[in-house]
């Protein structure tokens, strides 16, 4: 090729040229060894000790697999087989191989173990104390039926700056010197957080008195039958709130059946037929739950 492009050229000044292409060509690539001048490198007889690692080799014959077959002795395709590390073994036209994938993350340590606190009531079942006034206040007007487990220990709520606590059912709030008669405790309004995108829906759209029920001018909604018998008997406005819908189907969140249901401002009723006659088969939806892990 070069003979065809500089006929002029013969000897000595042929072979400069060749010299200083190659020799651009290869430090180019970054494999010419340390050292090595154009003066010095003689492209008649490339040898392997001209480059300063296998690797290095391998990458210029690779890219001149004819012009440095000399490289390559045994024609296997790999050149200067003797040479130090580092090593190259793709022979020419091999695609790069594929990169290994990453290595997973090391598991995070395991969660520290909660500790029952002391002068509180630790729940093995969700690793979480109740304590204080809100003990009190979960004790005295509800319970377990009614509140569930705490999901949560006591915190304060960077949102509303009061000491919160979150319950499967409920959230209770503490509300200093508001109503000492229930320890200062009210309850957050789940219901209403829970439904808030649902209001144009027909279930809670304002209702038509219904006879025989209490029917609530402020939501526009009634409260009938076990519900309205579970609702008086188990803690009334200051625990559920009003009704926000009338009653309805809808499938429950955490098992997938189909029930009764209707909202308040602070609970979800269901009807379970059969499963609890002594509370008029009433269960409360785990909305706390629900709205925690949303959160």
């Amino acid at each position: 090729m070069l003979s065809g492009l500089i006929p002029r050229m013969h000897g000595r000044e042929f072979r400069s040229v060749r010299r200083l292409l190659v020799v651009a060509l290869l430090i180019g690539l970054g494999v010419l060894a340390p050292g090595v001048s154009a003066q010095q490198f003689d492209l008649l007889r490339v040898t392997c000790s001209d480059f300063p690692s296998q690797a290095a080799a391998q990458a210029a014959y690779r890219e001149d697999p004819i012009g440095l077959k000399s490289l390559d002795r045994d024609n296997d395709g790999i050149a200067c087989e003797n040479n130090p590390g580092p090593y190259d073994y793709r022979r020419p036209g091999e695609p790069p191989a594929p990169q290994p994938p990453a290595p997973p993350a090391p598991p995070a340590p395991p969660a520290p173990k909660p500790e029952p606190e002391p002068h509180c009531t630790f729940y093995a079942e969700t690793g979480h104390n109740l304590c204080g006034g809100f003990r009190d206040y979960w004790r005295q007007f509800g319970g377990l039926a009614v509140y569930g487990f705490p999901i949560t220990d006591e915190f304060v709520d960077p949102d509303t700056g009061r000491v919160t606590q979150w319950f499967e059912r409920a959230r209770f709030e503490w509300h200093p010197g508001t109503w000492p008669e229930r320890f200062d405790v009210q309850l957050g309004l789940l219901g209403n957080e829970l439904a808030a995108d649902r209001r144009g829906e027909g279930p809670f759209m304002p209702a038509h008195p219904i006879e025989g029920c209490i029917f609530f001018e402020p939501t526009g909604h009634n409260l009938c039958g076990g519900f309205r018998a579970y609702w008086e008997q188990f803690g009334g406005l200051a625990v559920y709130g009003m009704p926000i819908s009338e009653e309805f189907r809808e499938v429950n969140p955490d098992t997938g059946v189909e029930y009764t249901v209707q909202y308040f401002e602070r609970q979800r009723f269901e009807w379970h037929p059969g499963e609890w006659p002594e509370r008029y088969d009433v269960m409360l939806g785990r909305l706390g739950a629900e709205l925690f892990i949303a959160e």
